[in-house]
């Protein structure tokens, strides 16, 4: 083999090292990595209590809610003092609805290993989850009714799709 074949594999090699850990990397800390327009950036760095985003379909209200859900979770905020142990709601239409969003897109960002529990409600749709930080994040829907989200004092609630008027 001559030397130039023999380094093209080296090269080869090395960049296939360097892909493996970057994706252990984003795999062990998702939301690092994560990439952000501006307007989702000035929504994460807005002093507001109550932040809505009233963008076009498909612009990132669902990935910027899961990332600043996560950030809550995992008691890591840049501008905002966060302890771990806070109790979240992530809303959605249905629970169907759920699975192939809200929880869906959590998921990416929340690290396995950062997982204690999951509850489900039937299937693969998660009704409550517990972080090992102490974080319970329970999901729910809209059409269980106004009833089921009175009383509770929540850290976050994540509404994602716009809930209904009562």
């Amino acid at each position: 083999m001559n030397s130039l074949t023999q380094q093209s594999r080296q090269d080869k090699l090395s960049y296939l090292e360097l892909l493996s850990e970057r994706e252990r990397r984003v795999r062990d800390a998702p939301l690092k990595y994560a990439r952000q327009h501006d307007k989702q950036k000035e929504a994460t760095a807005s002093d507001k209590a109550i932040r809505v985003l009233f963008w076009a379909n498909r612009v990132g209200k669902t990935e910027w809610g899961a990332q600043e859900t996560t950030r809550y979770a995992e008691a890591d905020h840049p501008f905002r003092d966060v302890q771990p142990g806070v109790e979240i709601w992530c809303a959605c239409p249905s629970f169907d609805a759920q699975e192939e969003t809200t929880q869906k897109k959590l998921l990416t960002y929340i690290p396995e290993k950062d997982i204690e529990h999951k509850e489900y409600l039937r299937g693969r749709i998660i009704k409550k989850m517990r972080l090992k930080n102490g974080t319970i994040i329970s999901f729910k829907s809209y059409e269980q009714g106004r009833e089921k989200f009175q009383g509770t004092g929540k850290r976050l609630i994540w509404f994602d799709e716009e809930p209904p008027k009562d």
